[in-house]
C-alpha cells in the first residue's frame, strides 16, 4: 500500500522542489518559503521560513546550487546560502516561467506581458524582441543551446544572443513543450508542434481533436497527452482516449510525471491522483486516503517519493 501524509492544511502550496542537497523547500500562499534541513521530514519541525507575507509562485536551483524563487507581484528573490538578493520590476507583472542558463550560473524568467530577461553575476539583461510584447509567456525551455519561448502568440527560439528566423506554427501557440529523442514537441490551440533541434525545422506535427494542455514523453518514447477533458496517449500518429471506460481518466490534468519504476503518474484537478501500473491498472488516491485535496496544482517526483501541492496543503506519498 501507501504511505499518504498530510501536511499544513490550512495552507494553499503553489511548488514543492527538493534541491540537491536534499533540502525541501515549500512555496504558499502569503506564507512566503519554507525551507527544511536535508533529509528532514516534513513533520521533524527542522524547516526555517523566508519571505513571509510573500506568495512564492516557483523554486528553481541552478548548476551552482543557487535557489532562485519567483513571487507574485514582489519580483524575483536569489539566494546562495540563504543571502537573499532581490530582483524586482516596477511593473509588478507575474513572472510565469524559469529556465537556467547555458552555464546554469543565472536563469531566464518570463512574464505575463510577454517579456524575458536574463538574470547573471547580478545584473538583467532584457532579451525581449517586439513580436513578443503583449504575449504571455507560458514556458521556457533550454536544448543545447536553444532557448525555446513558448508565448500566447508563437514559439520564439533564442541562440547565442540573436532569435533565429523560423517560419511560423501554423497550429498557432504550444505550451509545456517537452524534448522528445532530437525533437522539441508542445501542445496548444488542438496541435502538436514538433520543432528538429538537428534539422532546425519545425511543422505542424498533428491536428488534435482536444486543445492539449501538458505533454509528456515516457522512458519508452510514449506520448502522453492531458487536457481539461482528460489523459490521452498519442500512438501510431493516432490520439487515443486513456481507458475511456473510465471516468478516473476524464478528469483535468494538471501535470505528469514518470517513477523509477515506470509508472505513470497523473495529478488531476478535482480527483486527486492516479498511478498507472505496466498492466494498465491504476491505483487511485484522494482525500479518503489522506491526500491534502483533490485539486492538485503542482507536482515533484523524486525516485519513487511523490510531492504533491493542492489548494489545502501538500501530501507525500512514499
Amino acid at each position: 500500500g501507501y504511505n499518504v501524509k498530510l501536511i499544513d492544511p490550512e495552507n494553499e502550496i503553489y511548488r514543492i522542489y527538493e534541491d540537491k542537497d536534499s533540502c525541501l523547500w515549500i512555496g504558499t500562499k502569503d506564507m512566503g518559503v519554507r525551507k527544511y534541513e536535508a533529509n528532514e521530514n516534513y513533520d521533524s519541525g527542522k524547516y526555517e521560513t523566508y519571505l513571509t507575507g510573500k506568495t512564492i509562485t516557483g523554486i528553481f536551483e541552478d548548476n551552482e546550487n543557487g535557489v532562485w524563487l519567483t513571487s507574485h507581484g514582489d519580483g524575483i528573490f536569489y539566494t546562495p546560502d540563504k543571502r537573499y538578493l532581490t530582483y524586482s520590476f516596477p511593473e509588478k507583472n507575474n513572472i510565469t516561467a524559469l529556465e537556467k542558463n547555458n552555464n546554469g550560473d543565472g536563469v531566464y524568467a518570463g512574464f505575463d506581458d510577454g517579456r524575458v530577461i536574463e538574470i547573471k553575476n547580478g545584473k538583467i539583461n532584457d532579451i525581449t524582441t517586439g513580436k513578443m510584447k503583449g504575449k504571455y509567456v507560458y514556458s521556457l525551455l533550454k536544448s543545447g543551446n536553444f532557448l525555446f519561448i513558448s508565448t500566447s502568440g508563437q514559439i520564439f527560439i533564442y541562440k547565442n544572443g540573436k532569435y533565429l528566423t523560423v517560419p511560423k506554427n501554423p497550429g498557432g501557440y504550444s505550451r509545456n513543450p517537452c524534448l522528445y529523442k532530437q525533437y522539441v514537441l508542445g501542445t496548444g490551440h488542438h496541435s502538436i508542434y514538433c520543432f528538429d533541434t538537428l534539422k532546425f525545422t519545425q511543422q505542424l506535427y498533428k491536428q488534435l481533436p482536444v486543445k492539449g494542455e501538458v505533454i509528456f514523453a515516457d522512458s519508452r518514447d510514449n506520448l502522453w497527452i492531458g487536457d481539461h477533458s482528460g489523459l490521452y496517449l498519442f500512438k501510431d500518429s493516432v490520439l487515443h482516449k486513456y481507458q475511456p471506460v473510465k471516468k478516473i481518466f476524464e478528469e483535468r490534468v494538471s501535470a505528469l510525471g514518470e517513477l523509477n519504476d515506470n509508472r505513470l503518474v497523473a495529478a488531476t484537478i478535482g480527483s486527486g491522483l492516479v498511478i498507472i501500473n505496466p498492466d494498465s491498472s491504476e491505483i487511485k488516491i484522494t482525500t479518503r486516503d489522506g491526500l491534502s485535496g483533490n485539486i492538485i496544482n503542482c507536482m515533484s517526483l523524486e525516485k519513487n517519493h511523490i510531492w504533491l501541492g493542492t489548494n489545502n496543503g501538500i501530501s507525500n506519498i512514499e
